[in-house]
């Protein structure tokens, strides 16, 4: 959320278009969000996405593969342990485009998100192995975002380019994300 808040303070438009659909499906500041208004907040939804792709939580996500893999030629012996890199992944133009370092929601919208790989993405990870708390984190995430938006304007002083990343367990800002909210009226 830290990040999503980060990013949309550096993006006063993306931010303005999620903020008028919490506006168009949440009344008061008190409305009751239910599963119904979740499905509906599909902007908010691609925001979170583009989150995770730029700055995923998980910075490493290992496995150990269980038969031989033949991978461009080259065989993966079984039980090698294996790393995958999230952050790399979320960045190849190969897969998102020439504007992949950029902070554009709608690849999550519409027609070119269902024809991409379903691993291109994974910030939960995949697969058997998957988070099995992905639903109910991108609901939490959802209502969470929607309520901020509904009551405050987020701003920054910091630029996307001077970000840098510091790996740990998860993958952190080297400084701190320096965000102010204002209330809205």
């Amino acid at each position: 959320m830290a990040h999503t808040c980060l990013l949309l303070a550096m993006n006063p438009a993306i931010q303005q278009k999620a903020y008028q659909e919490v506006q168009q499906f949440i009344e008061t500041e008190n409305s009751y969000i239910d599963a119904d208004i979740l499905r509906k907040l599909v902007y908010i939804e691609a925001v979170l996405k583009e989150s995770m792709r730029l700055l995923p939580v998980g910075s490493l996500i290992s496995r150990k593969n269980l038969q031989d893999i033949v991978l461009d030629g080259h065989i993966i012996p079984k039980n090698t342990p294996l790393l995958m890199k999230p952050y790399s992944l979320h960045r190849r133009p190969d897969i998102w485009g020439s504007d992949a370092e950029q902070f554009v929601p709608e690849r999550f919208l519409g027609e070119d998100s269902k024809r991409r790989h379903p691993y291109a993405f994974i910030p939960f990870s995949g697969g058997p192995r998957g988070c099995i708390g992905l639903r109910y984190a991108m609901m939490t995430l959802k209502i969470m975002l929607a309520l901020i938006l509904k009551n405050f304007e987020i701003s920054t002083q910091l630029k996307y380019r001077d970000l840098r990343i510091h790996y740990q367990l998860s993958l952190n800002l080297a400084g701190p994300h320096a965000v102010s909210l204002e209330r809205r009226r």
